[in-house]
């Protein structure tokens, strides 16, 4: 994840250099027929790929507590269990 920040930082830094003019073999680097240059292109899939992943990093973990809670229930459930089995072994010994 933290190269996903690296990269997007990166790109930011020269986006905005190519838009002040800083960088001069980016400034005419534009996708033909959308007028939108290259490293806004790579700043918005950056992003989008940030969003993904912490979207399903958010669903794994998400599942993760619900497993973890079914766990917890069955565990309780065989306690709630266990003693009554016992019980009943020993009624049938008497």
């Amino acid at each position: 994840m933290m190269l996903w920040a690296i990269v997007l930082f990166v790109i930011a830094v020269l986006t905005y250099l190519e838009d002040a003019g800083f960088i001069s073999f980016l400034q005419n680097s534009e996708i033909p027929g959308v007028g939108v240059s290259f490293l806004s292109v790579a700043l918005i899939m950056c992003a989008l790929g940030v969003m993904v992943r912490l979207g399903h990093m958010n669903r794994l973990a998400e599942k993760e507590k619900l497993r973890a809670r079914v766990r917890e229930l069955e565990k309780k459930l065989e306690e709630q269990n266990s003693p009554a089995e016992s019980k009943d072994v020993s009624r049938e010994e008497k």
